[in-house]
């Protein structure tokens, strides 16, 4: 079965600003379950040596919501912020030499891949260069207005509403770097903002919004590349296990051919030695 890494994002007490728990929508990993998908969930204050080690038995990454609202002052928040720009750093170096290796970012897990993208840090001016202030919350319904016609056709023609529950979201006229603009929605204003993306060089997608609750049809092209990314995977371990036997067996009959040479020289030694020494005689 494939396995994903989620990414799960610090609970921020909004008495003292203090966090010491994790905060994970469980709607996601029933649909997780139901796509027979198996999940490791990653704490922000893991080492950087065991990220890269627990990659290599990752088929994909996800960036999951968190709490609705601006925490990008709070020290934990920066303190995850900076594992995600690494792990992001990670997937596409995965992706350039090995094997595809997918990252699905929904509400502020894909808010944060933007400033990713465009390089920035979560100073003021950067947050306000990239975000606009919109009254989606509560479980708000937003309208999906697509850009991509071959998006639209195979997809969201018939997709109901998806749920919001974000007060900050991208303005379309933002530069989002090589993020292409699949859809964009309004908000209860009929502000307008950016939905769905999906990066141009590597299979990154984007959800301002919450399909895992009830349009897991629109998640279909990142769990193609979770499969495509545990087949290929699947297949490079195996070869390995495979050349290791192989180097193993190898070794062990160049071992006993060595020993069964060394005995042969050992003994024609002997005979050579004993026929010497009646020669001599």
């Amino acid at each position: 079965m494939p396995t994903l890494g989620i990414l799960a994002t610090p609970y921020i007490n909004l008495t003292n600003k203090n966090s010491q728990e994790l905060i994970l929508d469980k709607t996601l990993l029933r649909l997780l379950a139901k796509k027979n998908i198996n999940y490791i969930i990653i704490q922000y204050t893991i080492s950087k040596s065991k990220l890269n080690e627990l990659l290599n038995n990752l088929d994909g990454l996800i960036f999951p919501g968190g709490q609705a609202g601006n925490f990008y002052d709070n020290k934990f928040y920066k303190a995850y912020f900076k594992i995600q720009k690494f792990l992001v750093l990670q997937a596409q170096h995965i992706n350039s030499v090995t094997r595809p290796f997918p990252i699905l970012g929904i509400c502020n897990g894909y808010e944060n891949m933007i400033l990713i993208e465009r390089n920035y840090n979560i100073t003021k001016n950067h947050i306000k260069n990239i975000f606009i202030k919109v009254k989606c919350y509560k479980n708000y319904k937003a309208p999906l207005f697509s850009i991509s016609k071959k998006y639209r056709n195979k997809r969201l023609h018939k997709t109901k509403k998806i749920i919001h529950n974000n007060l900050l979201a991208v303005d379309p006229k933002t530069n989002i770097g090589d993020y292409k603009i699949m859809a964009t929605s309004l908000d209860k204003n009929n502000s307008g903002f950016i939905d769905i993306v999906k990066h141009n060089n590597y299979p990154f997608f984007g959800f301002q919004g919450h399909p895992e609750v009830n349009n897991g049809e629109l998640l279909e092209p990142f769990f193609k590349v979770v499969k495509a990314s545990f087949n290929k995977r699947k297949k490079a371990s195996f070869n390995k296990r495979k050349k290791a036997s192989f180097n193993k067996r190898k070794k062990a009959s160049f071992n006993k051919h060595k020993r069964s040479a060394t005995a042969a020289i050992y003994k024609n030694s002997k005979i050579k030695t004993l026929k010497l020494r009646v020669l001599k005689y």
